[in-house]
């Protein structure tokens, strides 16, 4: 089974927003849009992730499982963007002078 991780923004919006509408709105694209990349994840897992009803969309089972893959993927990669963003780059130059590719250079 390949999810393209792009798609469980989608799914999580609508769990946190209760519908496709809502989802659309919190994403900035059409609701047409929200559903064609749910079919799309619903196709990919081979399962029904949403339940539309009158009251709104709720997630299935499979669909709560991959919200929940989505939620840690989300959160590790914002572990990893604050890394990045946030930690001391002189360990990189320090990396790069210790490769042996470059130690008989300096």
């Amino acid at each position: 089974m390949d999810i393209d991780p792009r798609r469980l923004r989608v799914l999580l919006a609508i769990a946190r927003t209760g519908g496709v509408l809502a989802a659309a709105d919190e994403l900035g694209i059409s609701p047409s849009a929200v559903s064609q990349q749910l079919s799309k994840l619903e196709d990919e897992t081979g399962h029904t992730l949403v339940v539309r009803t009158p009251k709104g969309s709720v997630l299935t089972p499979a669909g709560l499982a991959v919200a929940e893959a989505g939620e840690e993927i989300e959160r590790a990669l914002s572990v990893a963007r604050a890394r990045i963003e946030g930690g001391p780059r002189w360990l990189v130059w320090c990396a790069w002078a210790d490769s042996p590719a470059l130690s008989g250079r300096w």
